[in-house]
């Protein structure tokens, strides 16, 4: 089992004698120039948002957290919409040197280990006539192929070409579009109004951190088959997150465009200057 070690912690967690505290934490230190690490400046806000969890997680734990997206997801509480993007993040700050995988719950971040491996991979795909990163970015067992044990063993096997991975041929009829599907369907004898049936398509298609839906529906048909088992998984008074868009009238005289009207307001014989906002703006709800 593989545990994720974080850069620079022993550095930035030792105390004054430059020992680290041993068992759980109910703080750790943070420092202000992670922004002025280059590697840093190239993740995302999420991915970076990931990064200071994993650091908490490894505080909190008092050792190195296992290498496991759906752990650490429950560890720091994530929504379910951000479960599929955390093994992604967690990929990329492992690209990024700010994570390496380790073998112990109680190892440090050894980057030599992590270029020890690449060098390794790097020399295997070469002898089997495969060159680095020109292989697919994804393999059927959910890996990249230079890493994964069992593409290696079958380049291996097959000699120098590239092995070719059967895979369902799924292709998604033209135009359709499942979330811009709103009709009224009748499901085990109950209808369901157009906005109930994009409810629940919604919530498989944004929400759902199963993503079997969205990979395997490509047609109305089968969109209508799968109806009722996604209702039976949809969960009991779920709402599609919206958000509010407001649009001031550019040549409002009130508010010059800005959206906020000045006014006043005179109390006990003073004036006093307030803003609010103006009676020009549109409001439009919009599906997150």
């Amino acid at each position: 089992m593989e545990y994720i070690a974080i850069k620079n912690w022993r550095k930035y967690q030792a105390d004054a004698q430059g020992k680290l505290r041993e068992g759980p934490c109910a703080w750790i230190k943070d420092w202000v120039g992670k922004e002025d690490d280059y590697e840093y400046t190239k993740l995302t806000f999420f991915q970076r948002y990931v990064y200071d969890a994993l650091r908490r997680v490894r505080g909190k734990l008092g050792h190195n957290p296992h290498n496991d997206p759906t752990y650490i997801a429950r560890a720091t509480h994530a929504l379910p919409r951000d479960h599929a993007h955390i093994a992604h993040a967690i990929r990329t700050l492992h690209a990024q040197g700010l994570i390496s995988l380790v073998e112990s719950k109680d190892s440090l971040f050894d980057n030599s280990k992590e270029k020890s491996r690449e060098e390794k991979n790097v020399d295997v795909d070469d002898a089997n006539g495969v060159q680095g990163d020109d292989m697919t970015p994804d393999c059927p067992h959910g890996d990249r192929p230079r890493y994964c044990e069992i593409c290696k063993a079958v380049a291996k096997a097959n000699g120098p070409a590239r092995p070719e991975f059967p895979a369902p041929q799924l292709t998604r009829k033209l135009g359709f579009d499942p979330l811009s599907y709103r009709e009224e369907v009748e499901v085990n004898g109950t209808v369901l109004s157009p906005d109930e049936v994009h409810t629940i398509i919604y919530y498989h298609w944004k929400e759902n951190p199963d993503t079997w839906y969205r990979e395997h529906v490509v047609g109305e048909d089968y969109l209508l088959k799968k109806l009722p088992q996604m209702l039976e998984r949809f969960p009991a008074g779920y709402k599609i997150p919206t958000r509010t868009i407001r649009t001031p009238d550019s040549a409002c005289p009130l508010c010059n465009g800005t959206g906020m009207e000045d006014y006043t307001v005179e109390d006990l014989g003073r004036t006093y200057y307030e803003t609010r906002e103006c009676g020009c703006v549109k409001k439009e709800t919009v599906e997150v």
